[in-house]
């Protein structure tokens, strides 16, 4: 604690005789510097544990029974099937072959686009959905 209180007293004493703008520009610098360092150790440093193959649909418990077979560990997290990052290249042919990579997201935007209209109203959007 007296390290820390001893280098704010330091710092205080320098930045005594500078105008507020400098003091300013260099806190943003530190700032700046705090922030970019924090984008580093996320993107370079904390490995990615699990990678996304696919969208989890209507058939993510038969992908993921076929993916635990293969010896595979899976999971479905935010609509996603997800396995090891050392696993992923494997678990995207496996589920090629078996047709589970679940609905495209383009796929998604075609139907969606399909079913709705500008000029629909609400009643009729909820009479059509019942």
């Amino acid at each position: 604690m007296e390290f820390a209180k001893r280098a704010w007293a330091q710092i205080g004493s320098q930045m005594h005789g500078v105008n507020t703008q400098t003091r300013v520009i260099i806190g943003m610098g530190l700032v700046v510097m705090a922030l970019a360092a924090t984008l580093v150790f996320i993107l370079y440093v904390v490995p990615e544990e699990t990678a996304a193959v696919g969208l989890a649909g209507s058939n993510s418990s038969e992908a993921i029974s076929q993916l635990s077979a293969a010896g595979i560990e899976a999971q479905v997290d935010n609509g996603q099937n997800r396995v090891p990052v050392e696993s992923k290249h494997q678990a995207f042919l496996l589920l090629a072959q078996g047709d589970l990579l679940g609905e495209s997201p383009a796929g998604m935007m075609d139907r969606m686009f399909e079913n709705a209209s500008p000029w629909e109203t609400d009643t009729s959007r909820a009479a059509r959905s019942n």
